[in-house]
């Protein structure tokens, strides 16, 4: 029933899309090439959308950990709220600044590449944030995180 439905809602997706593209045709799949698009579709969920909801997961995770964190930090390095708040501005600052480079990045490099690469250097950067000192080292890691993060998710 469900694999069905699947292939009515393919069907009309295509019909649609030859809709747009030539006025007045309608052009219908085989049975060899709805299989063929149910398991790219199958592999593009469990390849691609499963690895970014994971990677939203963890960035709202790391996003959030600051405001955790901040009681500990006033205690070991000084950190006052005009400079939580600088630090979380910069990290909005250079998440936004970055988002369009990032994605420009991603397209010349290639997406698996790409986001190996950025997963490492972000996970590298957080797990830094355990070494912190004084507020230079705060304020630096800040901006690299926002860095990272922006392209942690492509789009």
């Amino acid at each position: 029933m469900s694999q069905s439905l699947s292939r009515l809602c393919l069907q009309s997706q295509v019909s649609k899309m030859a809709d747009s593209s030539s006025p007045g045709h309608t052009k219908q799949l085989s049975e060899q090439q709805m299989v063929a698009l149910q398991s790219a579709e199958r592999k593009l969920f469990w390849r691609v959308l499963v690895l970014n909801m994971a990677l939203m997961f963890v960035n709202y995770i790391d996003r959030t950990n600051l405001s955790f964190a901040s009681v500990q930090l006033n205690r070991d390095i000084g950190l006052d709220k005009a400079t939580y708040g600088l630090g979380a501005g910069l990290f909005f600052a250079t998440y936004a600044g970055m988002q369009v480079p990032a994605n420009m990045a991603m397209t010349k490099i290639g997406g698996p590449i790409w986001l190996g690469t950025i997963a490492l250097c972000w996970g590298i950067t957080a797990a830094c944030f355990a070494a912190i000192r004084d507020i230079p080292e705060f304020l630096a890691l800040r901006c690299l995180l926002g860095f990272f993060e922006a392209g942690a998710l492509p789009g």
